[in-house]
């Protein structure tokens, strides 16, 4: 019996790792790159995040030009996004999530002839997408310093009183003499809203909170914040 040879290789490089869509503007878009020595296939769609509260089956209210294209090898392709005008919140962002599918091509006979079997599998990517309203009250550079941190029951809790979704990539406490312990995990904080980190099994006793977060650009971004009891 022939050994099964495996492929699930992304030749397709997305140009983000998040996108911000202004409702401001008409359009956004998304570059993609297949950096590889054959033809992908590349489908796309939006979907609704867990954060929303619709029906089943409903659609984003958004359109992917092209929903599906066939990018050649070392070649590039432009999605454009366009916002279909269905109500969306406007006093806050709603989250998305934007699907691409890479599906590389069949293997050549040759390669076939090589392995005996050959199991192939389309690569997904899922990117955060944002929707963000034209007339929100201050920048989101502005409302990371408006979230507090606290401990309540154990845990170190965020509370968000803004209209951004915020996602922090790593946490630390840090005390007055110095010492800082860092956090197992970051998480996203939805806008209004709080989210709960686990603390370690002894905590530090800390007076404020070291934050990296993601900005609109896929960067990281640090900050302080006092920490309340």
């Amino acid at each position: 019996m022939g050994l099964a040879a495996l492929s699930a290789q992304a030749n397709v490089v997305i140009g983000t790792t998040r996108v911000v869509f202004n409702a401001d503007k008409p359009i956004t878009t998304v570059q993609l790159q297949n950096t590889g020595t054959a033809p992908s296939l590349i489908q796309s769609w939006l979907d609704f995040s867990e954060f929303n509260a619709v029906e089943t089956g409903k659609k984003a209210p958004f359109i992917i030009t092209p929903p599906v294209t066939r990018i050649e090898a070392d070649t590039r392709q432009t999605l454009r996004i366009r916002y279909t005008g269905e109500p969306l919140a406007q006093d806050r962002e709603t989250l998305f999530y934007l699907n691409i599918l890479d599906v590389p091509p069949k293997p050549k006979k040759e390669q076939l002839a090589e392995s005996g079997n050959y199991i192939q599998f389309a690569v997904r990517s899922r990117l955060k997408f944002f929707f963000r309203p034209a007339n929100l009250p201050y920048s989101v550079n502005n409302a990371y310093e408006k979230v507090t941190w606290h401990i309540i029951d154990k845990k170190l809790v965020a509370k968000n009183p803004t209209p951004y979704f915020i996602t922090y990539s790593g946490l630390s406490l840090l005390a007055k003499n110095a010492a800082q312990q860092d956090l197992e995990e970051g998480g996203m904080v939805a806008p209004f809203s709080e989210h709960s980190f686990q603390l370690p099994k002894q905590p530090l006793q800390a007076d404020s909170v070291e934050w990296h977060l993601i900005n609109d650009y896929g960067g990281s971004q640090k900050g302080r914040s006092a920490l309340q009891y």
